[in-house]
């Protein structure tokens, strides 16, 4: 359908990006299509969307964006700042075509500094999969507190001693997705997917939102 055909069909329905704040412009099939959108075009694009498929350890899964200097202000003002609205965008464009793919999943986000998500009021990555409307079920913890930013290469390696994961028999034959906001190295990615495994699932994919290109830490 031409554009000049879409535009007044819903010039009278605005709306308005969560991330900038300026009017999303219905100008496109896609947008038609999918009203509920709630992030423009620019800002999607200064997200740098890459929808890359990888394969960690045996297990496929996919990362959807590039770890950008807007994501990382993006990730900043709903981690640090508590900014909670800002969780529903991250997935919203690609909302309906998740859904689909992983209709009939579980949840299993990264663990978190529960200090942390105790002081902003919410765990920022179980925010951010809810738009996915999945049973999400945070089975993995940290043993102690820490910060991966804090570890060297050596001690990130070594992650999967710092975990610890609980009720596995709610994941043995089911379909498991492990979610997670960024990765780095993939150390927290790869030993979570090792402690999922101990549980048996029927499947088992990951869905991380950023990906850090050339990351090395001393």
């Amino acid at each position: 359908m031409p554009s000049s055909l879409i535009t007044p069909i819903l010039q009278d329905k605005k709306s308005y990006c969560i991330m900038c704040f300026n009017e999303i412009k219905i100008d496109n099939l896609h947008a038609l299509l999918h009203p509920d959108i709630n992030i423009c075009d620019r800002c999607l694009s200064l997200l740098s969307p890459i929808r890359k498929s990888e394969k960690i350890n045996g297990v496929s899964g996919e990362y959807l964006f590039t770890y950008s200097d807007y994501m990382k202000e993006k990730i900043y003002t709903l981690k640090g700042c508590g900014d909670i609205e800002l969780a529903k965008a991250f997935l919203n464009y690609f909302k309906d075509e998740l859904t689909r793919k992983y209709r009939g999943y579980i949840l299993v986000p990264a663990p978190s500094e529960e200090r942390d998500d105790q002081e902003r009021g919410f765990n920022h990555v179980i925010e951010i999969f809810k738009v996915l409307n999945l049973n999400i079920l945070p089975i993995i913890k940290k043993k102690t507190n820490y910060k991966q930013s804090d570890l060297n290469k050596e001690e990130r390696n070594k992650v999967i001693n710092r975990l610890e994961i609980s009720n596995l028999e709610k994941i043995h034959n089911k379909k498991v997705l492990f979610v997670d906001d960024i990765s780095t190295t993939g150390a927290t990615l790869k030993a979570s997917l090792s402690l999922i495994k101990k549980g048996q699932p029927k499947r088992l994919h990951f869905l991380i939102v950023a990906k850090v290109k050339n990351y090395e830490k001393r």
